[in-house]
């Protein structure tokens, strides 16, 4: 007998506190999503009762209906989220994983299960990307009352122009969401920025040069002059030493007669 699911998790949220971590990752064409759900084993639910609380096979979009089939495996023609599972100590966190494209991810079952409207919208001409909802709050938190906080994060390659996060660390924008909270998730990316030139600043202070490397300087600048005035004539070097040669002849000869 089979039996109809409308939620990813069932029942464990009303028997357990739990809590939920939503990270998206925007790229030109797509959003990848992980949904991490962390579930701790209390009076009512053992560790293993817990793992066997979540099933394998999640359909990534609201319009297909979950059905709890024994044992649990997957139908033709449905995408499905991909589940990990990390063992902690008092219980289990539960990573659901699905890459949706932007035209897409408005269906997808955690945004329509999460919020009463929501919107990503690509302009071409103003090159930008925008993901918005309204701002109601989660709907999940009446429908399950032990949930305590569900968290979105946001990161992507492109800045950032307009933003309405609780807070930003390392280029991820992240908002938090507790029972009874109404607020909105707002964020618009320029997905075409100028790249900056790097010109050197006009404003830093010149550092002047020694008085001992001038001196070096102008002396290397000199024979180099010299050095060009030789290679290019040859010849007027020649007569030159010639000169200075008979003039030197001529002072040694004065010299010796007195």
């Amino acid at each position: 007998m089979k039996k109809k699911i409308g939620i990813l998790i069932g029942l464990l949220f009303l028997l357990c506190g739990c809590s939920a971590n939503v990270d998206l990752v925007v790229t030109e064409n797509g959003i990848e999503e992980n949904v991490a759900i962390t579930a701790l084993q209390d009076n009512y639910l053992t560790k293993e009762q817990i793992k066997n609380a979540f099933r394998e096979y999640i359909p990534a979009f609201a319009e297909t209906e979950i059905v709890d089939t024994m044992p649990d495996v997957k139908e033709s023609g449905i995408s499905y989220y991909e589940k990990t599972t990390t063992e902690l100590s008092s219980g289990y966190v539960l990573n659901y994983k699905y890459n949706f494209t932007l035209a897409n991810y408005v269906k997808s079952r955690t945004v329509k299960k999460s919020f009463s409207s929501a919107s990503v919208i690509k302009d071409n001409n103003e090159k930008t990307i925008g993901i918005s909802t309204d701002n109601a709050g989660i709907l999940l938190f009446k429908e399950y009352p032990n949930l305590t906080e569900i968290k979105v994060n946001i990161k992507s390659n492109y800045p950032v122009k307009e933003s309405n996060a609780d807070s930003v660390k390392d280029n991820v924008y992240t908002w938090v969401f507790t029972p009874n909270m109404q607020k909105s998730i707002y964020i618009l990316y320029d997905i075409n920025p100028s790249t900056p030139s790097n010109p050197s600043n006009p404003s830093d202070p010149e550092v002047e040069e020694p008085e001992e490397n001038k001196q070096n300087n102008d002396d290397e600048e000199e024979k180099s002059e010299i050095s060009k005035i030789a290679n290019k004539n040859p010849v007027l070097v020649a007569l030159c030493c010639l000169v200075a040669f008979f003039v030197f002849v001529l002072i040694i000869t004065k010299i010796s007669k007195r």
